[in-house]
């Protein structure tokens, strides 16, 4: 084993070790680092972890944080030529993994990029230039030569919608990124001192996976078809060699006890306290200063009669709206649900339940039932550009899936996403119902038309014929399928 270390400042230096047969890390660490995505606060450091394979061809799996550019870019540059290199896998495109890319096309510009097709998406708003570009999913392989082949797996929302891992078939390494990885900078470059790793490790699960725990065991799941996996080479800390049964089985365990745990609802009146403070403030002026008129014996103008009106009018309509259910509901747009029967089925669905439905009632699923919804209308706000990206390319890949005439594609789409169930309008296979706003006027416009394109000539989409033999609830205007019994028609 050749091993290279080299200090060069008091807080970052760089390491390259050799793995296994034609692999080599280029561990980046940092040691000083305290705080990560502003509100995660690091006690013992962070690596950056890079990877470079070998076989016939070459492939470099993720870069390095901006901060180790001449230090990374050195090391790179004395152990291979860039004109040698031939792949750039991004397993995703946060900074912290991918903040040399733009720098390595430089090097290496006849370089193809791998990536799933929304990891390419981002970097093209992240490197500004053209670049070669093979776009994977799940399941994709990709031949080195000499042995090494790549297999992907999907692993959308761990923690970002683009990541991907990346399995070697000759070397038998994973390469996860920032799955089952954790901010711990340190010489060793193995888990075999896992009692100094577990409360960093699980910090990290808490504030990065919990959040996405039925995302973590759905990618637990593909990797189910994986050969043995001898060796997990991480994106941020010790790569595990010495407790993968165990620190896989600690995911598992986590994530299936974070979905089966109650939904918890936070209701936030700050609105309505900020309102009762300033009516209150202005029945207390009002109050002063109509006692203030009777004082000094003035009599009342018709402008003084108008405001103690108004103000009547205004204290009336606090008190009595809320008083009377039908008027306040209506008065606060609030949604009275139209499908109970469906309600009740799925609210005694697992917690974990996910539905994928293009129908408005979409949007109710998670108030009524409880259970998740892959998207739904008011979800759709672009509040940041990551999240819509994420919205986005769901939406899409369900309108692909719904209407698709290929089986495959139905099949791959609720392995992805591990859905449940379909909730599908009953006008939901005409074009008429694709002339929602919010999908006709998007902008993937051109597919929502390709789709009544295809349904005015009288296709029949696979999910529209698996109705019959998948029902498993309906109501006057809506049909819930099993995606279980979808998979197997």
């Amino acid at each position: 084993m050749v091993a290279l270390a080299e200090r060069t400042q008091a807080k970052l230096t760089l390491q390259t070790l050799e793995i296994a047969q034609d692999t080599t890390t280029i561990r980046s660490l940092d040691w000083d680092r305290d705080r990560f995505d502003i509100e995660f606060e690091l006690q013992n450091g962070t690596t950056y972890n890079s990877f470079l394979i070998r076989g016939e061809k070459t492939a470099l799996v993720d870069t390095s944080h901006e901060k180790f550019r001449s230090l990374y870019l050195d090391r790179l540059l004395r152990l291979i030529n860039p004109a040698e290199l031939d792949y750039l896998v991004i397993s995703h495109t946060e900074p912290d993994h991918s903040g040399l890319v733009r720098e390595v096309l430089q090097l290496a510009p006849q370089v193809t990029v791998v990536g799933s097709k929304v990891a390419i998406q981002f970097l093209d708003d992240l490197v500004h230039q053209p670049f070669k570009r093979l776009l994977v999913k799940n399941g994709d392989r990709l031949d080195l030569g000499n042995g090494h082949e790549l297999e992907f797996v999907s692993a959308p929302n761990l923690h970002w919608p683009d990541t991907i891992l990346t399995y070697d078939h000759k070397t038998q390494i994973l390469y996860t990124c920032d799955v089952f990885g954790m901010h711990y900078c340190d010489d060793n470059l193995y888990d075999e001192e896992l009692e100094l790793l577990e409360a960093d490790y699980k910090l990290y699960y808490d504030c990065l996976m919990g959040p996405n725990a039925r995302s973590v065991l759905a990618a637990l799941k593909r990797m189910k078809d994986l050969p043995e996996i001898d060796m997990i080479a991480t994106g941020h800390g010790p790569l595990l060699r010495y407790n993968i049964p165990d620190l896989v089985g600690r995911y598992r365990d986590w994530s299936q006890a974070q979905a089966k745990a109650e939904t918890t609802v936070a209701l936030f009146y700050i609105l309505a306290i900020a309102a009762a403070i300033v009516l209150t403030v202005l029945l207390d002026a009002g109050w002063r200063w109509f006692r203030y008129k009777q004082r000094i014996q003035s009599r009342l103008t018709n402008q003084d009669r108008g405001l103690m009106a108004l103000v009547t009018c205004l204290t009336a309509v606090v008190i009595v709206v809320p008083a009377l259910p039908f008027l306040f509901l209506r008065f606060q747009g609030w949604v009275i649900g139209e499908a109970p029967s469906l309600y009740q089925y799925l609210a005694a669905q697992p917690q974990s339940t996910l539905v994928a439905s293009l129908d408005l009632e979409a949007s109710n699923l998670p108030a009524f039932t409880q259970r998740s919804t892959l998207v739904g209308r008011e979800f759709a706000l672009p509040h940041h550009p990551v999240y819509y990206h994420q919205f986005q390319q769901r939406l899409i890949d369900l309108i692909r899936a719904q209407y698709s005439l290929d089986s495959s594609v139905l099949s791959q789409f609720i392995e992805q996403y591990d859905i449940n169930f379909f909730l599908i309008g009953r006008s939901a296979f005409t074009p008429a119902y694709l002339n929602q706003d919010w999908l006709i006027h998007s902008s993937f416009q051109d597919l929502v038309r390709q789709v009544a394109q295809q349904l005015e000539q009288g296709s029949q989409p696979v999910l529209l014929q698996t109705i019959p033999k998948c029902q498993v609830a309906a109501s006057e205007k809506l049909i819930l399928l099993d995606a279980v019994c979808v998979q197997q028609f």
